[in-house]
């Protein structure tokens, strides 16, 4: 009687099975979605089983989150082995049975579940070894190729061709024309992988002895973006690792004492003195019966107001030369807006115009208003002003005894604009502009906005971070921004209205000495 009662026991024990490390659970019963549900944190580390193989250790996250991964254990040539079947809740119990189920069936006939899969990953990562292998040896025997064929000028014509694309071709045909006097006919010739540091710096030092540092400037940043350009795309890259001009410091090439920026600032008096320059040029030869020979050129009615405009309004000259009367000239609203592809920092910008602009533009207006733009072409007028054209329009009347060979612009027009504080560009109006509103107490963060600098540049100029300008600093400014237009409007009226005289010389000179001289008194 003892023994039977011992046996039922035993068999009792049998038949039970663990869940959770909790007893109580049939072995014939399976696990459900109800029971996994209960677990909680106070689960962790624990093992679920259903007794069949089928066990899954709880998992629990920082967050309290519970999941169950199972696996599959079973023996193999007498090893025991253990096959990952997913992870609940991100699998379902079903799927998870399901694959249990099939795998338990590959067991029982023989298989070996876990070892082919750890065979098949093992033979991909030997095809994905093989695969890299084979890339390597493709790329070597491209960069040998490329090194035996490849050259700079073939670099420079693949570069020129795409970065060059969406220039004009003025543009484009003016880095051409810097690359082809100066690097190519030192290093075209040369393969890639020859170029060393030395060839490019003995072009920029070449061109700083003759004193040409602008130019020196425009080529080593010119060169520098070409080989970025080629490290980012095949051949090209292949054939160097680290640009050769990375290790050319320029600021060392450079003459001492010389600043490659520019504090040029036109004061009041010079402000007088080119309304008078341009009224009296204008006049003498507009006026003048018969012919106009030795008399100085002056520039034209549209460029002279788009001086007056440039310092009026401080937009930078691709701005004032891309602008369009339709699209961005509101004279209801006396605003100018510049478009994000138009301005420098890729946001859009809208000027408040003052009074003073305001007639500026409204002259421009009867004289090109016909057209697209404020500035039509000279020779197209569905076409814009080019920035060259502005430029040359100004230099050129400063370049007396500037220029080696003889150029066919008259002594008296290439010193017509030549003021007695130095020479002056286009860039200096918009300089002298903010200087001006400076010295007329606006606040110099209104300053930056009506210049429409980037907030990075405001954020390096003051040290401090541009993202927390960028996020917490929302203010638009724009009613200052349309006070300060309107002082520095009023500022060059005043001047405006100043009778006229001109400083240093008495006299502005109009014409050659073989014509007669010809000047007329400063008033």
């Amino acid at each position: 009687m003892l023994t039977q009662r011992f046996r039922f026991f035993v068999e009792s024990v049998r038949r039970r099975c663990f869940v959770g490390n909790i007893v109580g659970k049939d072995r014939t019963q399976t696990i459900t979605e109800a029971q996994l549900l209960a677990l909680t944190v106070a689960d962790n580390d624990r093992t679920v089983r259903d007794g069949s193989g089928l066990s899954g250790k709880v998992h629990a996250g920082v967050k309290g989150r519970v999941s169950v991964h199972f696996r599959y254990r079973y023996r193999f040539d007498g090893k025991s082995r253990e096959m990952p079947l997913g992870a609940w809740p991100r699998d379902s119990l079903e799927s998870i049975r399901q694959q249990f189920d099939e795998t338990k069936l590959r067991v029982e006939c023989g298989g070996d579940p876990a070892g082919q899969k750890k065979a098949v990953i093992h033979k991909i990562r030997l095809e994905q070894a093989e695969i890299v292998r084979q890339e390597q040896q493709l790329a070597e025997r491209e960069r040998q190729q490329a090194e035996q064929t490849l050259t700079v000028q073939a670099m420079f014509d693949e570069w020129h061709s795409e970065a060059m694309a969406e220039n004009t071709a003025d543009h484009a045909e003016a880095v051409r024309r810097l690359f082809e006097l100066h690097l190519l006919p030192r290093a075209g010739a040369l393969r890639v992988s020859d170029v060393k540091s030395e060839h490019i710096r003995q072009t920029l030092v070449a061109l700083i002895s003759a004193g040409k540092i602008s130019r020196a400037i425009s080529l080593r940043i010119y060169v520098d973006a070409m080989f970025s350009w080629a490290g980012k795309r095949r051949p090209w890259g292949l054939l160097f690792d680290i640009s050769p001009v990375e290790s050319i410091n320029l600021k060392r090439l450079l003459p001492d004492g010389y600043q490659d920026w520019s504090d040029r600032v036109l004061v009041d008096d010079e402000i007088i003195e080119l309304r008078n320059r341009f009224q009296l040029l204008r006049h003498a030869f507009e006026f003048r019966d018969g012919s106009r020979r030795g008399l100085a050129t002056p520039i034209r009615r549209e460029e002279e107001l788009a001086v007056w405009i440039t310092l009026a309004t401080m937009v930078r000259i691709n701005e004032i030369c891309s602008a369009r009367w339709r699209e961005h000239i509101n004279f209801a609203k006396a605003t100018w807006f510049i478009p994000p592809e138009h301005a420098k920092n890729g946001k859009g910008h809208t000027i408040f115009l003052s009074a003073f602009s305001m007639k500026l533009l409204r002259e421009l207006h009867t004289m090109t208003g016909r057209t697209p733009f404020l500035l039509p072409h000279p020779h197209d007028s569905a076409k814009p002003y080019t920035t060259a054209i502005l430029q040359c329009a100004i230099g050129a009347r400063q370049s007396l005894g500037k220029w080696k060979k003889k150029s066919r612009m008259s002594g008296i027009t290439a010193s017509s604009l030549a003021l007695h504080g130095g020479p002056w560009s286009w860039h200096d109006l918009r300089r002298t502009g903010s200087t001006i509103m400076q010295g007329c107490g606006v606040d110099e963060r209104v300053v930056d906005r009506c210049l429409n600098h980037s907030i990075h540049s405001q954020a390096r100029r003051k040290g401090l971070d541009a993202r927390l300008l960028r996020t917490y600093q929302q203010y638009n400014f724009e009613k200052e921004m349309r006070q300060a237009w309107d002082t520095l409007g009023e500022y060059l009226m005043k001047l405006d209205g100043i009778p006229a005289q001109i400083n240093g010389p008495g006299a502005v000179v109009v014409a050659n000495d073989d014509v007669g001289p010809q000047q007329l008194e400063s008033a």
